[in-house]
């Protein structure tokens, strides 16, 4: 989470057991809740409970669920629960917590009926997540969350559950379930047990879906969105390179068949609780502000990222204490480092890898998570007790598994290549888990240090010992040394700053707001800020929520002590509902800074920290060989030596390893009618298109002349060539033609990359310039 078998089965969904109505009953709970039935913004619920042979039984909603790691009370939103016999009389029903109810006579009881209210705009004080709550709009959108509204009978948690929803017509059911049958007012699910349910939520509204393929999965995005903000169309284009980058980094194939991104985008004024996402293994819900796509996009394609990966684990590795899981009692793993801790890890993990971010913003999303987790949290509670008391006395540290639980990952994904020489990573480990025990075998707690060493090293053992479950801060600046990542400790000094310690966001007014005064510090009081104030402008430059932070830490380098700044507010007035703007004026005093840590890219690294990076960010690059990577002449060289030769195979390797991930070719060339346009590839299509050719056709490609413009790390290069052709492989030419490559290089890793390449042949029209023509060619060196 971020703050996060079927068998058809023929029913008549309007059917509702009543008095006097028989039923032979079974070893499976039948649920039935009629959508189009909204009474006092509530909806029933009805139950055909399976048989029981107790005289008295217990019937449970649950306290806390998988991935929340707090304690929810969804019992506390249930009201008037009854039970009947066959006949329709009533059952003794005793409510012996918010939670917990016990029925007398039970086992003459047919049926179970309660009402349940959402979580949403209720006026009850709770601690649901907006994530993993309830909604009941009627005839408009309805979030079904499991646990908000399907309980259980004691001892009975592992019998199969079948889910019937009457709905209003045209509406659509969006889960990671598929439908055993479906009918235009009618839907119904089946699931093995109880957990099965509580790990599928259901969204019914009129629909905005559209599908992504990718590899033997179907995946469903779903959106709703009040005002029309957000598109699944829009938001599925976002996250098709991600899929897919998700694809590869699991081996090309995924662990589920079908898997649904349930979004909902609550209008900014409704918000009642905290925003973000929820995990489950065929699906993730999401509750989050409706803005601007295009504005929210970046931050769901991260937060999709992470929950994605969900379907690695806890899907197919957990321990006992997930799949036995007590909805009742706070009874967690010691392993939130593996579940949401290594998961937000490869969520960024598998971004570079696969060249959707480049190293720098990698790095800099880890020196981000450094500072977060030093400055906000306990760095020396050990991981392992923080994890088991995720819910009771360490909940406030628990949002730190998402930024020193993914540096656990980070750092030990480089124990482990370090340690094996580069012959396993974290993600072999993980893909080794997952194959010795899958979805439905659980792992012993105590065990999985002792499984993972026994894979690896001791070395990890020993990282695991004193890092994970022991109370040492982790050597982060040591591993990353060894990467050739610097890591410089910047220490906190008075300096002038433009925060002021309680700046929020105001999503329905998409500004920065003051969500409390008793965060400001000395230079938000001289300012006079209150309570509620919207942040406008500041020294006269408007401010975009966004990026508000970028501009104060650019705007602090312009100012210095005594200096009058200005800010320009939105006030709120006496009526409560009108604002004014207001200029605020006041001397700008020094800040005392908090201590922080800058990482980069270090220009001149050793082999082995080369070695080591590449395995790390690019572990499926082919290495390159350094002649043909220390210098722009070396590489140039070799992108025209690696195509030419006589029919047959060429050294793709070598060819993929002269090129950045992610990076493009193009070609500009005429089609049939002879107009000129233009085809974009990626150095694999290259490949690909011209495999069969390079196999019966001798190819040639030279260089004529060169001219380079060089700015630091970055280079164009203008490189005429001409080509010939010969379908024997000998020296005769069958065809010749002359052109331009246009060619972008960084130097990053300590090594030349191409970034981009795009070709233009010449034409009568199109002469190469005769300029360029008369450039030499350098013979070596290392420019």
């Amino acid at each position: 989470m971020i703050v996060k078998d079927y068998i058809p089965y023929f029913l008549t969904l309007l059917v509702i057991v009543t008095a006097g109505t028989a039923r032979a009953q079974s070893e499976s709970y039948h649920y039935h809740i009629n959508l189009n039935e909204v009474v006092d913004d509530q909806l029933r619920v009805d139950l055909e409970t399976p048989e029981i042979e107790e005289q008295s039984i217990k019937f449970y909603m649950p306290n806390i669920i998988p991935g929340t790691y707090r304690e929810s009370n969804y019992g506390m939103f249930v009201s008037r629960l009854k039970a009947y016999n066959e006949a329709g009389g009533e059952l003794p029903v005793n409510r012996l917590g918010k939670n917990e109810w016990e029925i007398q006579q039970a086992r003459e009881m047919q049926r179970l009926s309660y009402w349940v209210e959402d979580t949403y705009d209720t006026e009850k004080e709770h601690k649901v997540y907006g994530m993993s709550g309830t909604n009941i709009r009627a005839g408009e959108n309805y979030v079904i969350y499991s646990s908000g509204f399907f309980g259980y009978l004691e001892g009975l948690k592992e019998e199969s559950f079948e889910i019937n929803f009457t709905k209003p017509e045209g509406f659509y059911g969006s889960t990671g379930l598929i439908p055993v049958h479906t009918t235009a007012t009618g839907e119904t699910y089946r699931t093995r047990d109880y957990d099965m349910l509580i790990d599928s939520p259901f969204m019914f509204n009129r629909p905005d879906t559209t599908i992504i393929d990718v590899a033997n999965a179907e995946v469903l995005v779903s959106v709703y969105s009040p005002t029309g903000k957000v598109t699944s169309k829009f938001l599925a284009e976002q996250y098709r390179p991600l899929l897919q980058a998700h694809k590869e980094y699991l081996g090309g194939k995924l662990p589920v068949d079908k898997y649904a991104f349930i979004m909902y985008f609550e209008e900014p004024s409704k918000i009642q609780s905290v925003t973000g996402a929820h995990e489950h293994s065929y699906s993730s819900f999401y509750y989050v502000h409706e803005m601007p796509q295009e504005q929210i996009a970046p931050l769901l394609t991260d937060i999709a990222s992470h929950e994605f990966y969900h379907i690695v684990t806890p899907l197919n590795i957990h321990s006992g204490e997930i799949a036995y899981f007590d909805y009742n009692e706070a009874d967690l793993s010691r392993h939130l480092w593996l579940y949401e801790g290594v998961t937000e890890y490869a969520s960024h993990h598998i971004q570079v890898v696969n060249g959707l971010i480049s190293n720098e913003e990698f790095v800099k999303r880890l020196e981000d998570k450094i500072n977060r987790s030093k400055q906000r949290y306990d760095d020396e509670l050990p991981f392992t007790e923080l994890s088991e008391f995720a819910a009771g006395k360490y909940n406030e540290q628990y949002t730190n598994v998402y930024q020193k639980g993914a540096l656990i990952g980070a750092m030990l994904d480089l124990k482990i290549i370090e340690s094996t020489g580069g012959v396993m990573n974290l993600q072999d480990v993980i893909d080794k888990l997952s194959q010795r025990y899958g979805k439905d075998q659980p792992f012993e707690d105590a065990d999985l240090f002792d499984e993972i060493t026994s894979m690896t090293s001791p070395e990890v053992g020993r990282f695991f010992e004193k890092y994970v479950a022991g109370p040492y801060p982790l050597p982060l600046e040591g591993l990353l040394g060894k990467a050739g990542i610097a890591m410089v400790h910047v220490r906190g000094e008075m300096a002038p700053s433009f925060e002021v310690e309680a700046l929020g966001y105001d999503a329905s007014e998409n500004r920065m707001k003051v969500v409390s005064t008793d965060k400001l510090n000395a230079f938000g009081r001289a300012l006079g800020l209150r309570e509620n104030d919207l942040l406008i402008k500041m020294q006269g430059v408007d401010v975009d929520p966004m990026k508000g932070k970028a501009l104060m830490d650019s705007l602090s380098t312009t100012i210095a002590e005594g200096d009058t700044v200005s800010w320009t507010v939105e006030r709120l007035q006496e009526d409560g509902t009108t604002r004014q703007q207001m200029l605020l004026r006041a001397p700008m005093t020094m800040v005392k800074q908090k201590d922080r840590y800058e990482l980069s890219l270090m220009d001149n690294v050793t082999r082995e920290q080369s070695v080591l990076r590449e395995q790390w960010l690019n572990p499926n690059a082919p290495t390159a060989d350094p002649v043909d990577v220390g210098s722009i002449n070396g590489i140039i060289r070799a992108m025209y030596d690696v195509i030419s030769g006589p029919a047959g195979e060429r050294d793709w390797e070598r060819f993929r390893s002269l090129f950045k991930p992610g990076a493009s070719m193009g070609a500009l060339h005429s089609d049939k009618k002879g107009t000129l346009q233009y085809t974009a590839m990626t150095p694999e299509e290259y490949q690909e298109r011209n495999h069969p050719f390079f196999m019966e056709n001798g190819f040639w490609e030279e260089e004529l002349a060169r001219d380079v413009f060089r700015f630091g790390e970055i280079a164009t290069v203008q490189t005429a060539y001409e080509f010939r052709i010969a379908d024997d492989g000998e020296t005769n030419e069958t065809a010749s033609q002359r052109g331009v490559n246009s060619i972008q290089l960084v130097y990053d890793q300590g090594r030349w990359w191409i970034t981009s390449i795009t070709w233009n042949t010449e034409r009568d029209d199109n002469p190469i310039p005769e300029d360029l023509l008369s450039q030499k060619i350098p013979e070596g060196g290392t420019q």
